[in-house]
C-alpha cells in the first residue's frame, strides 16, 4: 500500500477495451478502497482468503517509458501469477501489467495500476493480484 500514491487507481477490467465507469470490472479501486482491502486482509475476516493463498509471481518483458509532458514513468510488463490453496488445484493467471508512476514526496509511487487478465472473460475466483 505504501507504494501507491495518495491519489491512485487500481483497475482490473473484465474487458480491456471498455470504459471502466460503464462496465463491470474485476476491480476498480481508489486509495480508500485499497486501504479497506489491506485492513480486511489483516483482520482475518477476508473469507476469500481461507484457506490462505500462496502466490508466486513471474514478471517478464519489462518496458519503461518516460511519460510525455511529465516527469512520470509508464511501465509495461507481462506477469504469470501462480496461486495455490490447500486442497485445491494450482491456478494461474496470465496478465499484462500497466503501471503509471509519479514522483510524490521525493519517491516514485504508483498512480495507476492496470492488470489485464488474459482469461478475464472466463469465470474466475477473485484473484489475489494486488
Amino acid at each position: 500500500l505504501d507504494l501507491f500514491a495518495e491519489e491512485c487507481l487500481y483497475w482490473v477490467p473484465s474487458d480491456d477495451n471498455a470504459d471502466p465507469r460503464r462496465c463491470v470490472n474485476i476491480a476498480f479501486d481508489d486509495r480508500r478502497r485499497l486501504e479497506e482491502r489491506v485492513v480486511r486482509l489483516h483482520t482475518g475476516y477476508a473469507h476469500n482468503q481461507l484457506p490462505e493463498r500462496l502466490l508466486q509471481h513471474h514478471i517478464s518483458n519489462v518496458e519503461v517509458w518516460a511519460e510525455d509532458g511529465s516527469e512520470g514513468l509508464r511501465i509495461l510488463s507481462r506477469q504469470l501469477v501462480y496461486e495455490y490453496r490447500a486442497g485445491r488445484p494450482l491456478v494461474f493467471f496470465a496478465c499484462k501489467m500497466d503501471h503509471r508512476l509519479i514522483e510524490e514526496r521525493g519517491e516514485l509511487r504508483i498512480a495507476e495500476k492496470r492488470i489485464i487478465i488474459l482469461q478475464a472473460q472466463d469465470p474466475i475466483e477473485t484473484p489475489t493480484l494486488l
